[in-house]
């Protein structure tokens, strides 16, 4: 018998097999699978933003029975706000050479963005730490927003390691003190990291 710790885990996160003769049934909740298909292992991820299917760990050594999957990046909304965006630069400017953070929310119900200033318990040129917000019932964390000040706009290894369980988009923005501000923007799938153009 399964213990019951395993079976819960099994059930919020199942494994799947992907058929080879017909369509994959589509996910029905919020949340995340994994997929075996016959090129290795794929993680699916649902959120009221946001459908993704991209591959964890691919192979060709082994011949697997199993269907194939095509990766797959599609958002709610057309576009990202720019003019949330433009509000986060414009206080990361002024809290500069220090780091400056904020959420940019998506509200599944209204299809509306929402800016959520941060309580930010710490910050200095290299390190923002803040209190995460508590969010809506149909809110969803959708860009986190984080700034080096002065120097320029990459993720470095502690940004991996925050965003590595997380599923959103990061934005870092950098060159604060200049007049046209330098920016990275990235997909985090759960660990894996799609780089995605900025806004237009």
């Amino acid at each position: 018998m399964l213990n019951p710790i395993d079976k819960a885990l099994q059930q919020a996160v199942p494994t799947i097999m992907v058929p080879a003769h017909q369509e994959l049934c589509p996910m029905q909740d919020y949340g995340h699978r994994y997929l075996i298909a016959a090129d290795g292992i794929w993680v699916e991820v649902l959120r009221p933003w946001l459908h993704a299917t991209w591959p964890v760990a691919l192979q060709s050594s082994v011949a697997m029975p199993y269907g194939t999957l095509s990766r797959k990046v599609k958002f709610s909304f057309q576009k990202l706000p720019i003019d949330l965006i433009s509000r986060f630069c414009a206080e990361a400017r002024a809290a500069s050479p220090v780091e400056h953070g904020t959420w940019i929310t998506w509200n599944g119900q209204s299809g509306e963005f929402r800016y959520r200033g941060l309580d930010i318990t710490h910050a200095s040129e290299d390190e923002l730490n803040y209190i995460r917000p508590v969010l809506d019932e149909d809110e969803s964390l959708v860009l986190d927003l984080h700034s080096h000040g002065e120097g320029g706009a990459y993720f470095s290894p502690k940004d991996n390691r925050d965003d590595a369980g997380e599923v959103k988009i990061a934005g870092c923005i950098g060159l604060c003190d200049q007049s046209i501000q330098e920016q990275a923007y990235r997909l985090c799938l759960l660990g894996i990291f799609i780089p995605i153009p900025g806004p237009k």
